[in-house]
């Protein structure tokens, strides 16, 4: 079975926490929850998953593609959203359109604009 996300011996280590040799598989089509107390490692799997900080050791592969190598297209196909995501009063969703389309290939100008309607 395709995998959408596949992780092995991922491991992470930071001063007075570590992530020690997770391993999953999450074939496509499904989909999966991250469940933990606080402190788990739930947040630094999806930052290890998306590179925002360095694996110490494992592998991590994204529709059946290594993140690394791939992290462009992969991450063009993925919708992200922050623990804590920021509104600005001043900015509109056009101006954000502006600033997130680009990292999308397949952009759909149309479907966007009859959203916002």
């Amino acid at each position: 079975m395709d995998s959408a996300i596949e992780i092995k011996d991922l491991r992470k280590k930071y001063k007075g926490f570590a992530l020690n040799g997770v391993s999953f598989f999450l074939p496509r089509g499904y989909i999966m929850g991250l469940v933990g107390p606080n402190g788990a490692g739930k947040t630094t799997i999806i930052k290890l998953i998306m590179n925002l900080i360095r694996k110490d050791g494992g592998e991590i592969n994204v529709f059946g593609k290594d993140h690394l190598k791939h992290e462009a297209e992969i991450k063009s196909r993925i919708g992200f959203v922050y623990e804590i995501p920021y509104f600005y009063d001043d900015v509109s969703l056009r101006d954000i359109k502006s600033a997130v389309a680009l990292f999308y290939r397949k952009w759909d100008e149309k479907l966007f604009s009859a959203l916002c309607e």
